[in-house]
């Protein structure tokens, strides 16, 4: 619950009801196509983020593991962004595929808890979870703390695009800042 809220601080007014993302270097309105791409934990947190961009954002997603990205060599449309997902942000198969998009001409972000990595570095914008050191093998606080930040994401997608209301998105948030307090109701 701590690392959602933390996260969740980051990326939302409470008091204005809204996502506040950081200024990124393109127009969240104007994206032809979101292409997703990570391994493992964070590939399941874009399984997530690809349902609620297509059903709340309306936009066009793609999803690929990251290991077969830059092999299986999409083609991918101007003004497309690449979401790259990695906890470490040293993922050398993630790093691949941002280095592929990038190639493509693709914008890119990077959703990583370590802003000083590789993937950061190489990224035109990050979104930083802030989940901390990760103990365990299972990644749960990195792979909550990832759901965060897409969720946020998706609302400003949906706001940008014009598909949610300013009404939709301060809902959205209010049930994001449950979030932490639900957590804990379950973990007690």
């Amino acid at each position: 619950p701590a690392v959602i809220g933390d996260t969740l601080h980051a990326f939302l007014n409470p008091l204005r009801r809204e996502v506040t993302l950081p200024e990124l270097p393109f127009d969240l309105g104007r994206l032809p196509r979101v292409t997703i791409t990570a391994c493992g934990t964070a590939f399941l947190a874009g399984w997530v983020a690809k349902y609620w961009m297509e059903q709340v954002a309306r936009q066009p997603v793609e999803l690929d593991l990251a290991s077969e990205l830059r092999y299986r060599a999409p083609p991918m449309p101007d003004g497309g962004l690449t979401a790259v997902i990695s906890q470490s942000g040293e993922t050398a198969e993630t790093h691949g595929a941002l280095q592929y998009a990038r190639e493509q001409g693709q914008r890119t972000l990077s959703i990583v808890n370590v802003a000083e990595s590789a993937i950061a570095r190489d990224s035109e914008a990050v979104l930083q979870t802030l989940a901390g050191p990760e103990i365990g093998v299972a990644s749960t606080k990195a792979f909550t703390t990832q759901l965060t930040v897409l969720a946020a994401l998706s609302i400003a997608i949906g706001r940008a695009r014009g598909t949610i209301d300013q009404a939709t998105e301060a809902r959205l948030t209010d049930a994001l800042i449950e979030v932490p307090a639900r957590a804990s109701e379950v973990l007690n």
